[in-house]
């Protein structure tokens, strides 16, 4: 009985790891997802090659929602806040959008220097 047990979560844990490299291909599947791609660096590309081989979808879309080629004018409010968090933009809960989106452009135009 106990070696069935090993056989089902053996089972299981093959299943769950296809389901989510399958949703992993579907992300490499988008053309978004090329434009990243086509511009990264290589240090970029070994990170992103590291989750795929883990199986790790959150870390790959994480690794698209974060990428540095993502202009602040292109980000969702989630990303324009976490951004500015990063940035150490002061008082920026308290911006709006458009604010943050110049913002955020200014400081990274600055870092770049």
């Amino acid at each position: 009985m106990s070696n069935n047990n090993g056989i089902i979560s053996l089972r299981e844990e093959t299943r769950n790891k296809i389901l989510s490299l399958r949703s992993i291909l579907n992300i490499l599947c988008k053309p978004q997802f090329e434009v990243l791609w086509d511009n990264s660096d290589d240090k970029l590309k070994d990170e992103l090659k590291e989750y795929v081989v883990a199986a790790n979808k959150d870390k790959v879309l994480n690794w698209m929602r974060t990428h540095p080629c993502i202009s602040p004018s292109e980000m969702s409010w989630a990303q324009l806040t976490n951004t500015a968090k990063r940035l150490r933009v002061p008082k920026y809960s308290r911006l709006n959008k458009l604010e943050l989106i110049t913002e955020c452009e200014r400081r990274m135009e600055h870092e770049e220097s």
